[in-house]
């Protein structure tokens, strides 16, 4: 046992954990590029053999204090580098397992109590009106992890219920899409045609597929495909390879993108022609595409959208009986309940933010938002909030906004966001109060102790100083005459600079950087360094020693070489006025 503590305890096995260490997040910064953070936690951070990293840190750091007598007063300083690395350890394991962190979205002139977790959490509910079965567990997945059978890593997981007189039933993980979007392929085996719609709806631009034998609703409209059972539907039919609409309303229709616009009469068959906007009861849509034998499945998107949800796929298997079943959501997304019954049973299943109640309210009292002068980009936002805690009699108000932030028992307010419209704010909402505190002092003792190590008679700096001191007196003439030749060189260069001007390809680089003008417009430094050049020489370029330069070469060159351009004839006088006169200038 003696033996194994000398080793945990040994220099050498510092030496090997710090290079894990380092390895580990190295690697994790390759992992969280070439993935994301929630893939990076899985491989890296959130592994036991990493946590078990740091409890070796802390107990080689503490039996070094003892192998080598860091308690005497020689060795102080040491002392408090090994105690603030302890403490930080300490505070970053706080933080990992009772720390946590959310956002809270309130609208104005409206009161809340409710955060929702930046972490995603499968939610699972099922109920028969008597009974009730609750699951909430944070679960992580990763497109790294798709085999369900990976030898150390896998997204897979298993659920068993036995619910009260309904039997049993099991929930299993089967696929994970990140960034997910819904494709229609067509020419499948088992498709089937469908019409792909587009909606003019309250909140935008809806597309809708409508599958033939199918009947869905659509604003205050019902609409049929090869369906005729609904005298109230709009029926759309496939007849001799033609698609016909018959309408119980009188639909005004215009043809894109000539914008003629004529009239399809109630009862009447007419050909249900593609990019023609129905006008119907306030609805609008356009048939934009006919899909053959074409079925839906989701995918990764090609394109990184951030609106674009991730998609959980899990497996119910009740009684024998196999249903996929697929959920919406993810980490910092709002959670999207999927309802349906089964053999008797209510199922609610979800995977997203968690809603957390707060032991208080805030009420929004209004948000403010600024902008640039002449320009819609935001310049600040913060929102003014009224604290409500009736427990301990407080009701004050207060301003958050950047590097204004509002704490209160154990938690802290940030000003992230707002909603689209503006018509709320978006708090960022911490709680970790003693990972964060303890943290911050293990940050203190540490560069305590690196300052005292540069005091301390004793240390290596100290010593170091010593000898850098003594070579620099052996060198000190040597110095004095390479400065004097330095000197002697920097004047005659301010004589006469001589530079090269910086190439055309690297300004122009430079130029496509976008920059705010003083009227609060925003233009490339392209364009700046054109009116700049242009203001002073009413030239576009500038011509030296018979080679010429564009705006932009001249702009960027001035900043780095200002001292040749001092020299350069640049300013332009207009003719027959005083001002050449009083230069001596023709």
């Amino acid at each position: 046992m003696d033996k194994l503590i000398n080793t945990l305890i040994s220099t050498r096995m510092m030496t090997f954990l710090m290079l894990v260490f380092a390895i580990a997040i190295g690697t994790a910064t390759f992992v969280e590029n070439s993935y994301d953070t929630i893939t990076a936690r899985l491989v890296i951070y959130n592994t036991r053999w990493f946590s078990l990293i740091m409890l070796l840190l802390v107990f080689n750091f503490i039996g070094n204090i003892k192998r080598y007598n860091l308690l005497s007063k020689e060795k102080f300083s040491i002392l408090l580098v090994h105690v603030g690395f302890i403490i930080i350890i300490i505070g970053a394991g706080l933080t990992r397992y009772i720390g946590f962190e959310g956002i809270m979205p309130i609208s104005e002139k409206e009161e809340s109590n409710v955060m929702y977790s930046s972490e995603p959490y499968l939610q699972i509910f099922v109920t028969d009106e008597v009974k009730q079965f609750k699951y909430d567990k944070q679960i992580n997945f990763s497109e790294l992890f798709s085999d369900n059978n990976a030898l150390f890593f896998s997204n897979y997981f298993e659920i068993p219920v036995d619910f009260p007189n309904k039997g049993h039933f099991d929930i299993r993980f089967k696929n994970y899409i990140k960034n997910a979007e819904e494709v229609t392929l067509e020419n499948q085996e088992n498709g089937v045609n469908m019409l792909e719609l587009v909606v003019a709806g309250q909140s935008g631009r809806e597309t809708v597929l409508l599958a033939e034998g199918e009947i869905k609703t659509i604003g205050t409209l019902q609409i049929s495909y090869n369906n005729n059972t609904n005298p109230a539907a709009i029926k759309i039919n496939d007849i001799a390879e033609t698609l016909t609409i018959l309408t119980p309303y009188t639909i005004q229709r215009t043809a894109m993108p000539k914008m003629t616009v004529d009239t399809l009469w109630k009862d009447s068959v007419q050909t249900f022609s593609p990019m023609h906007l129905h006008n119907v009861m306030g609805t609008q849509f356009v048939f934009k595409k006919m899909y053959k034998k074409a079925i839906k499945k989701l995918q990764k998107s090609k394109n990184d959208k951030a609106g674009n949800l991730d998609a959980l796929i899990v497996t119910l298997d009740y009684n024998g009986e196999q249903e996929d079943i697929t959920i919406m959501g993810g980490a910092n997304r709002m959670a999207n309940y999927v309802k349906f019954s089964k053999n008797g049973l209510l199922f609610n299943l979800s995977y997203g933010a968690k809603p957390i109640q707060l032991p208080f309210s805030i009420y929004l009292n209004d948000f403010i938002l600024d902008r640039y002068p002449g320009s819609m980009s935001p310049s600040s936002f913060k929102s003014i909030v009224t604290l409500k805690d009736s427990a301990n009699n407080v009701n004050r108000e207060q301003e958050i906004f950047m590097n204004n932030v509002m704490d209160y028992r154990g938690y802290r307010f940030f000003q992230s966001s707002y909603e689209p419209d503006e018509s709320g704010t978006i708090l960022s909402v911490n709680h970790d109060f003693w990972g964060t505190l303890i943290t911050y002092i293990g940050y203190i003792v540490l560069a305590l102790g690196f300052i005292f190590s540069l005091l301390n008679k004793n240390s290596r700096f100290i010593e170091l100083r010593r000898r850098l001191k003594k070579i620099r007196e052996k060198r000190k003439s040597m110095a004095l005459s390479i400065l004097f030749i330095t000197g002697l060189l920097g004047s005659a260069t301010a004589q006469a600079p001589k530079v090269n001007i910086i190439s055309e390809e690297k300004a122009n680089e430079f130029g496509e950087m976008l920059v705010q003008t003083y009227e609060g417009r925003i233009e490339p430094i392209h364009t700046l360094a054109y009116d700049v050049l242009h203001k002073i020489s009413k030239q576009n370029s500038v011509t030296i020693d018979g080679v010429e330069y564009s705006a932009m070469q001249v702009y960027l060159d001035m900043h780095i070489y200002p001292r040749f351009w001092a020299s350069q004839p640049l300013i332009a006088i207009r003719a027959n006025t005083g001002v050449r006169e009083l230069l001596g200038i023709e």
